[in-house]
């Protein structure tokens, strides 16, 4: 019983403790330095540029040249097609090069001609590479976040002439 009470006393204590801890809080110490509020355009372009190796190494197609090629024993290449998509090339690098073009404001980043320029023809990469890939794709009415989340299909003509008329 002895012990019962020792528990509750200190149980006790401890919410008493707990509750006058601390009156006034330091919102400075959960201010984490190496994680910014804003983002600066070259940051932007930089991780987009993270992405450009998966263009020329990505292993998706000889996957599907692989399967398609076995006719005798077509169970040993059965490669799940999900993640074959376009919707991480949005949610990544398109949608960091967008806001670099949005935002390319901030004079201590350098010349901002040159950044746009950068973002413009990096986002004119991805996007031709994505049209040769899949065809008729969003464009138009994409990159747009909560503000339309179905956008249209363009054609790929359509997206071809949109590319030629961010380049100039």
């Amino acid at each position: 019983m002895k012990i019962f009470n020792k528990k509750t006393y200190l149980a006790l204590l401890s919410l008493a403790l707990m509750a006058n801890g601390c009156k006034k809080f330091d919102s400075s110490l959960s201010t984490d330095p190496n994680n910014p509020a804003t983002l600066s355009s070259v940051q932007l372009i930089a991780n987009a540029e993270f992405s450009l190796p998966d263009i020329s190494s990505s292993p998706y197609g000889v996957h599907y040249a692989q399967h398609l090629s076995l006719t005798a024993f077509p169970d040993n290449s059965r490669f799940v097609s999900t993640n074959f998509n376009f919707y991480s090339w949005y949610s990544g690098p398109l949608k960091n090069l967008e806001e670099a073009i949005a935002n390319a404001k901030n004079l201590s980043d350098g010349p901002l001609a040159n950044q746009k320029a950068v973002a413009k023809i990096l986002k004119v990469y991805f996007m031709w590479f994505l049209t040769d890939r899949w065809g008729d794709l969003p464009s138009s009415e994409s990159l747009k976040g909560s503000a339309n989340y179905t956008p249209k299909y363009d054609k790929q003509q359509d997206i071809y002439d949109q590319l030629f008329i961010l380049l100039d």
